[in-house]
């Protein structure tokens, strides 16, 4: 697939006022046909802040009408953003009460740590780091707010075991996503999670502090988001990415370290990869150095190719997740569980999930 025209403009605007990016921007307004499918890709994107921010200073073209629409499109979005954050808060104290410490990811973090103006950053969903030891008691307190789980699990034990994280949809069209890990299949498993929560940062929302990630792991997270998503990840993915790139030498080793102990060497030159070719960026040094020169491992090779696009196969990241478990106890039981999932979790017919999982295996290396 190539990038249409109205990402690769899109993405000159979002990187517009991020360092090292060689944004070009129009000097002339957008004909009302150009202009149409750039609004509507910015709002899908959830770009609507750096485009309007982008007209309001100066540096895009556009029609008067062009601008009102560019204006407009921020205001609704901080709207529902706005409601996240207030059913953020309320959701801090419940867990809270219910002594469930959690790490706020993601958009509702970026906006305040990693924005000069919190307000650039939209998001329309609240996603929550759980340690494994707090998944259950979480998962209780979401469902007796009212919360219904997207998928059930497979198996009893899985979601504190192996689980990415549990999604719950709630009124208001809000989605609340528990993250046990950062990442699905293989990469997700082989995260530490106790040093995830050990490495915080704090911040304030309407005076309430809050925890994030630090930013060496941060910056990880938009790797992992932006390696193993879509095709074409989401650009303020990419841009959360360079906001969050390491400042100092002492800042790139870690990062660097944690990769390495992550087995996320591979996901991190993958999702720098995807920013250099969105927005034009010079990856600062050393992680550029690093870029040019470091190997990517042969098993993270593997285990990158079953998310590459319009051929990822979520049975073939399961297959992989099996190899990264360390105990053979684990392994009999994640595979048990991916396999052969309880009646009740299972909405998918046995046939089918072995025609996955024979098309996931038929892709698995010979050597």
């Amino acid at each position: 697939m190539i990038p249409t025209a109205e990402r690769r403009l899109l993405g000159t605007i979002v990187a517009w006022d991020l360092p090292s990016c060689a944004a070009r921007l129009p000097t002339a307004a957008l004909g009302d046909r150009e202009w149409a499918p750039l609004l509507t890709l910015a709002r899908t994107q959830r770009a609507e802040g750096p485009l309007a921010r982008a007209i309001a200073i100066g540096a895009l073209a556009v029609t008067p009408d062009q601008q009102d629409q560019a204006f407009a499109a921020p205001r609704a979005a901080m709207s529902r953003t706005l409601l996240r954050e207030r059913d953020l808060l309320s959701l801090r104290t419940t867990l809270a009460d219910a002594g469930v410490d959690i790490v706020v990811v993601k958009g509702a973090a970026t906006a305040h740590l990693d924005e000069a103006d919190p307000s650039s950053r939209s998001f329309g969903d609240i996603d929550l780091l759980v340690h494994p030891s707090a998944i259950t008691a979480a998962i209780g307190v979401l469902e007796t707010a009212g919360g219904v789980r997207r998928h059930l699990e497979p198996r009893p034990g899985f979601d504190a075991r192996f689980s990415k994280g549990v999604s719950f949809r709630f009124p208001r069209n809000c989605e609340i996503d528990v993250h046990r890990t950062l990442a699905p299949g293989p990469f997700g498993l082989r995260i530490d999670l106790d040093e995830l929560f050990d490495h915080r940062e704090r911040y304030e929302i309407a005076g309430i502090g809050l925890d994030a990630l630090d930013r060496p792991s941060r910056f990880l997270h938009a790797c992992y988001h932006a390696a193993l998503g879509d095709a074409f990840p989401r650009l303020t993915t990419l841009r959360d990415l360079v906001q969050t790139t390491p400042r100092t030498d002492h800042e790139c080793r870690t990062v660097l370290d944690r990769a390495a102990r992550w087995h996320a060497t591979a996901v991190v030159g993958a999702a720098l990869d995807h920013a250099v070719e969105a927005f034009a960026w010079e990856v600062p040094e050393p992680l550029g150095s690093w870029r040019r020169r470091a190997p990517r491992p042969a098993r993270e090779h593997r285990w990158l190719a079953a998310y590459s696009g319009d051929q990822r196969l979520p049975a073939l990241q399961a297959i992989h997740g099996i190899g990264a478990l360390d105990r053979f106890g684990d392994r009999l039981a994640y595979a048990r569980a991916i396999a052969l999932p309880s009646m009740s979790a299972s909405g998918t017919p046995f046939l089918v999930r072995a025609r996955r999982g024979a098309r996931a295996l038929a892709r698995l290396p010979r050597s």
